[in-house]
Parts: C-alpha cells; structure tokens; sequence
C-alpha cells in the first residue's frame, strides 16, 4: 500500500464498521505491543478483542488454525 500502512487502513475500517474483526499479518515485530506504542502512539489503544496480530512466517495450517479461533472464538 503506497499511500497508507496497515494501521490507517485500521482506523478507515474502523469508522465504517467497529465491531468487525481486523487480523495484521506481519514478519515485523511490529506487533509487540510495547514497539508499537513507541512508533505508532496513535495506535496504542488497539488492544480491544477485534483487532489480532499474527507473525510471520506461519505455516498455512497454522495461519488458518488461528484465524478459525479468532473467527470462531469457543
């Protein structure tokens, strides 16, 4: 995405639909929350339960394990 990262992408869906459940896939570490309030303090409140990070590399069985719990929470 050559005009916006993840995170604004996040905060577009956001205003158009607040309960829907975002998933990031990054090979960063980035999704630590303690570095991601250090570079995106903008961001520091994404910890509700509809936003998930998952870190690469991940088998595929693995991303669609997780992505069925996030979807399909018991």
């Amino acid at each position: 995405m050559p005009k916006m990262n993840g995170f604004h992408l996040y905060q577009m869906i956001r205003k158009i639909d607040a309960t829907i459940k975002i998933c990031f896939i990054t090979a960063s570490e980035m999704h630590n929350e303690q570095v991601r309030k250090e570079v995106f303090p903008q961001f520091a409140d994404i910890k509700d339960k509809s936003c998930f990070f998952i870190k690469k590399p991940i088998e595929n069985q693995d991303l669609i394990e997780q992505l069925d719990k996030i979807i399909n929470p018991t």
